[in-house]
């Protein structure tokens, strides 16, 4: 009996890394079919506001995409939590609007509305002290904030974080 527990470990302990990699790839596969499924508005951004943002050291362009990561996944265990309310999904074409965004609220200091037919959020915490965590909490300490982020119609989500004064600017984008 002990050695057929043992050769069941081992196999569990094998498959961990194969079903961990093929979730990835299932990620990837649904971000792909969503992007291109999306009914996500393609009109360019109205401003420049961003053309003056530095590319962040290779280190803090490391933790800005941890913060995207963290962020999006509180967003999702936010979500599921709520009856009723689906998944998001990330899209390219949101992705490109709020890093755009976010960079020009990086640039200028100050966070300004977006010209798109989107629901958007915003908000920035000194670099210190942001996380996904500590920015997601940031807003659902707002009803109104909270409504964004639970509304069950929004299914696809484009997540901007940048660096800039001193902070991090988050933009969170979502469209059906």
């Amino acid at each position: 009996m002990s050695d057929l527990a043992a050769l069941l470990n081992r196999y569990r302990d094998m498959l961990r890394p194969a079903a961990a990699a093929l979730s990835v790839v299932i990620a990837l596969l649904a971000t792909v079919f969503a992007a291109s499924t999306s009914q996500t508005p393609s009109a360019p951004l109205d401003d420049d506001r961003n053309s003056g943002y530095v590319d962040p050291s290779f280190e803090d362009g490391q933790n800005l995409e941890q913060i995207r990561q963290d962020f999006f996944y509180a967003v999702l265990v936010l979500r599921s939590a709520e009856p009723g309310v689906g998944p998001v999904t990330m899209d390219l074409e949101l992705q490109r609007i709020a890093q755009a965004h976010a960079e020009g609220n990086a640039v200028t200091g100050v966070e300004e509305n977006l010209n798109q037919p989107v629901a958007m959020v915003q908000h920035h915490l000194p670099v210190e002290s942001a996380t996904g965590r500590s920015l997601l909490d940031a807003f659902l300490y707002s009803d109104a904030h909270t409504g964004v982020f639970l509304d069950s119609r929004h299914e696809h989500v484009g997540i901007g974080v940048a660096q800039g004064h001193g902070n991090v600017w988050i933009t969170v984008v979502f469209s059906q």
